[in-house]
């Protein structure tokens, strides 16, 4: 089995005064697509949020230690799913590529993550964890008050790389890994939107 981990906790700081899960694109909340682009490549998927999240239809955790970022949407979530290999993105990312989230599944087997990376940067909301790892090292980094995503991929025993490059070949722009977080990058959503239909 596979799932899903969609990290909807934080606030629209950036765009607006609502959450960020709710934000409206094309008619839509960016939560309503990136879980139209997980769908078909998951069996599971539970979201790292707000009780109101519950709406959604899907199983919806709030965060066991606050005030650490995105690494408490892991530990919480990851607490919550069932099955041994998990996706793991932001609510702000409408652009997922189905493709690259199965290239991802793929790649990961046998191995703690596969992660997309180029040189130092790597894209750790678009990537495939082992479940049981992710588990044990959120464990680990937040009782060393370790709180980043990077302490958390240092922690993870066998991770694979992927070259950003391999993923082109599926999603040549790289849509995949553009997130929304100024009011600005909506606007441009909304244009790229109109020209993808």
């Amino acid at each position: 089995m596979r799932a899903a981990l969609i990290l909807a906790g934080g606030k629209s700081l950036r765009c607006r005064k609502e959450q960020k899960a709710l934000l409206p694109l094309n008619g839509k909340s960016l939560l309503e697509w990136v879980l139209e682009s997980i769908r078909p490549c998951v069996d599971e998927i539970v979201i790292s949020g707000g009780c109101n999240l519950q709406s959604f239809g899907y199983r919806v955790v709030e965060d066991m230690t606050p005030g650490i970022g995105p690494l408490a949407g892991f530990q919480a979530g990851f607490s919550m799913v069932k099955s041994e290999y998990t996706f793991v993105t932001g609510c702000d990312m409408p652009f997922l590529n189905p493709k690259v989230i199965t290239f991802l599944f793929e790649n990961a087997i046998g191995y703690s993550c596969c992660l997309p990376r180029e040189g130092e940067f790597i894209e750790p909301l678009c990537c495939v964890y082992r479940t049981y790892d992710v588990r044990e090292a959120c464990t680990a980094i937040i009782g060393q008050r370790e709180n980043r995503l990077f302490d958390l991929v240092r922690h993870l025993p066998l991770p694979r790389f992927v070259p950003f490059e391999k993923l082109r070949d599926f999603d040549p722009d790289l849509l995949s890994f553009r997130n929304i977080n100024m009011l600005s990058d909506l606007q441009a959503a909304e244009l790229m939107v109109e020209e993808l239909l």
